[in-house]
């Protein structure tokens, strides 16, 4: 017999919220088409088969409609209740990518478990792992102090402590892999959360110290490692003169971007007229990394200002959305993942028109993949379910 209080709660539930769900659709169908695109040069000519990176998108779009539809269906409280359980999971799993014979190692870079082309990421599911364990910590920790002193005396340096251990260790376990591209999304996404969860001036000043320490922890973590600061070496003159230095070399793949931007024109090339997937692009990235630059060759200027303008809208709707929750807990899971998937978007555009230094940063449902597309579909499918919890609409 069903819970008559349970019975009243589902009762409350509103409708689906049909412009998230339109975007989510909208999202996951041009990625699949793009993805194709992008990569049909390369299936072609190394693995003879033009519809090879098409047919294990689809199949992992396949097997992410199944976390995403549970993640819309359960109830979010529920989630909650395992919240610190979901983060250990993936905290073991980031342990064991680390471990010879058990992770694999691809490139110098040990972040899959896995066969084959089915692996997973584990550092991919932290970011929505995170995202909903400070949900459930932060609402907990919520609390507005008259003053400086006040906080202090109930342990608001205890809070900054505990917060920036947990986020510490995750980010070391990260960075070891090396993934700098994820390190980022997951520590500012952290971060942001943090920061608009209390408004006394002694949760500023926390989080303006937590913030400049992930600020030089990440310049150090660049200018450390001769790959990435050499990227940096070559992002200056870009920045600073508009020129791409030892185009040859360590400029080649930022030539090829903006030759095939620069190319496109307002209205781009046309779709499947992209001349840079054919192979130009570095180490397989025109369906991966840099995608961004072939849909900008093939749409234009055009095409690239309504998927900013797209971006723009599922952003501000998003923080709209988070300010009609029931609860603190609806409220922070509903911005972390808003703000997560919308940084982690300009940053791959930003990074692809040269406006920052080279790293690997997926586009969310446009990049080929398991793990990203796993992790932004069931994070949708969880944006929806608390969309029916929302108080009014908007």
């Amino acid at each position: 017999m069903k819970s008559p209080r349970l019975t009243q709660v589902k009762s409350k539930l509103k409708s689906v919220n049909q412009p998230i769900l339109i975007f989510f659709i909208a999202y996951l169908l041009f990625g699949i088409l793009e993805i194709y695109n992008a990569s049909i040069f390369i299936a072609s000519t190394e693995l003879n088969d033009q519809f090879y990176f098409l047919k294990l998108q689809v199949i992992w779009v396949f097997v992410g409609a199944i976390p995403t539809y549970i993640a819309y269906r359960i109830n979010y409280k529920f989630i909650m209740r395992f919240s610190w359980l979901i983060l250990l999971i993936n905290i073991i799993l980031l342990i064991l990518v680390l471990i010879p014979g058990i992770g694999l190692n691809i490139n110098n870079a040990s972040r899959w478990l896995g066969y084959g082309a089915f692996r997973i990421q584990p550092a991919e599911f932290l970011k929505i792992s995170l995202i909903i364990y400070l949900s459930s910590w932060l609402a907990k920790e919520r609390k507005t102090y008259a003053n400086f002193k006040e906080s202090l005396r109930y342990g608001f340096g205890e809070k900054i402590a505990k917060f920036s251990a947990v986020l510490l260790f995750c980010l070391i376990l990260v960075v070891l892999e090396p993934d700098l591209g994820t390190t980022i999304i997951v520590g500012a996404t952290a971060f942001m959360m943090f920061f608009i969860s209390g408004k006394d001036i002694a949760h500023l000043v926390g989080s303006a110290a937590i913030g400049g320490v992930l600020g030089i922890a990440g310049v150090l973590a660049g200018v450390l490692a001769e790959y990435r600061l050499t990227r940096i070496k070559t992002f200056i003159p870009l920045l600073l003169r508009g020129e791409v230095v030892d185009s040859s070399s360590t400029g080649y793949h930022v030539q090829q971007i903006l030759i095939g931007i620069g190319s496109a024109g307002f209205w781009g090339k046309g779709f499947g007229a992209s001349r840079q997937r054919f192979g130009y692009l570095p180490e397989n990235t025109a369906f991966t990394d840099s995608i961004f630059p072939i849909i900008l060759e093939e749409f234009g200027m055009f095409g690239g200002v309504i998927i900013i303008l797209s971006w723009v809208w599922f952003y501000r709707y998003g923080i709209k959305l988070s300010k009609v929750m029931p609860d603190a807990q609806s409220q922070y899971m509903v911005m972390g993942i808003v703000i997560w998937l919308s940084l982690q978007t300009f940053l791959h555009m930003a990074v692809n028109v040269g406006l920052l230094p080279l790293t690997g940063i997926p586009f969310p449902f446009l990049t080929y993949g398991g793990s990203g597309t796993l992790v932004a579909m069931s994070a949708m499918g969880l944006l929806l379910n608390l969309s029916r919890y929302r108080t009014a609409e908007i």
